[in-house]
């Protein structure tokens, strides 16, 4: 089972992306990701990042697949991402993020139009 914590929902994902989850990890969960304002300070953080931790273990206790490797998907806020993938491996929890090529196309208006073409998951 994949846990995607990300801001991005698995049903928006392209079908390489998904396929390629499927085939490693079985089922995507989505988990949103949470709202982290800029102001906070690093014991804010924490705090958010103690619940998610729970959060993701009690996910992993109840989805656990018994085929297919777990893993949790995060990619966001960087700090807040940072501390929970720390403290996730620290227990062996699996993490990975999607790695994408990144296409810019300029507009005859100046402005830009980026897509991203996802490669594949790394782990962290």
């Amino acid at each position: 089972m994949l846990i995607n914590l990300s801001n991005h929902l698995a049903e928006k994902w392209d079908v390489k992306q998904k396929k390629a989850a499927n085939q490693q990890f079985g089922e995507i969960i989505d988990m949103s990701f949470p709202d982290i304002s800029p102001h906070w300070n690093k014991q804010e953080v924490d705090e958010l990042v103690a619940k998610y931790y729970a959060d993701v273990l009690t996910m992993l206790d109840r989805y656990e697949d018994e085929i297919k490797e777990n893993a949790v998907h995060i990619q966001g806020e960087f700090t807040f991402v940072y501390m929970l993938v720390k403290a996730l491996e620290a227990i062996s929890v699996k993490c990975v993020a999607s790695t994408t090529s990144r296409n810019v196309s300029e507009l005859h208006n100046g402005e830009k139009v980026v897509k991203f073409k996802f490669i594949q998951f790394r782990e962290y």
